[in-house]
């Protein structure tokens, strides 16, 4: 099951309100240009870590939740 982070409202990565919300399994979101950009700097088809936990993730992990 996957559990949400607590002030999903916020991107872990810009730490600004999440614009396009995408989830990990992990329960991590972020706004999707951030993770893309987090995600651009691993080789495509390559595996990447969550920015907050580390735990390992592939493209396909991501479940898009909506925009705000």
């Amino acid at each position: 099951q996957i559990e949400v982070n607590n002030n999903e409202s916020m991107c872990i990565i810009c730490h600004d309100e999440i614009k396009n919300y995408i989830l990990l399994k992990c329960g991590h979101t972020y706004c999707l240009y951030c993770l893309l950009a987090w995600f651009v700097t691993i080789e495509i088809n390559k595996n990447f870590k969550c920015a907050y936990c580390k735990n390992i993730f592939n493209w396909s992990d991501c479940t898009a939740i909506g925009n705000n």
